[in-house]
């Protein structure tokens, strides 16, 4: 088992620079970026496209609160005990710091348990990661 790991890395280092080239360009073929042209232009289109999704999804999340209301979804957390990381969690997969502002007060505000906190950072940690895939 020891040599597997041993050759694994060796093989990985190896063709370290060959995969993430290639994952560059399959990127910028999937995107249709053009980044061999102009790089100023593809971190442009990159940038803009990221823009809009997380523009559009606060736009979706801050509407969905403003309607629900803070106070009924304090109420609804504190009331579902059993679902309570789930829903933090849930909560945690929203793009942008809001969403862990919104779990911190639920917790310093006694609403939420630790655990719960925890699981709602953590998956919020997780999701700014996903965009330099």
């Amino acid at each position: 088992m020891i040599y597997g790991f041993i050759i694994d890395l060796a093989i990985r280092l190896r063709n370290k620079n060959k995969e993430a080239e290639d994952r560059i360009i399959d990127l910028c073929e999937k995107e249709h970026c053009h980044c061999k042209e102009s790089l100023i232009k593809s971190a442009l289109k990159h940038t803009i496209s990221i823009f809009i999704y997380i523009f559009i999804l606060t736009l979706i999340v801050n509407t969905i609160v403003y309607l629900i209301g803070e106070e009924n979804l304090s109420n609804f957390m504190s009331e579902s005990k059993l679902f309570e990381p789930v829903i933090s969690s849930l909560i945690g997969l929203i793009p942008n710091c809001a969403s862990s502002v919104i779990i911190t007060e639920l917790y310093l505000s006694g609403i939420i348990s630790f655990g719960s906190l925890i699981a709602g950072l953590l998956v919020n940690s997780g999701t700014r990661n996903t965009y330099a895939i």
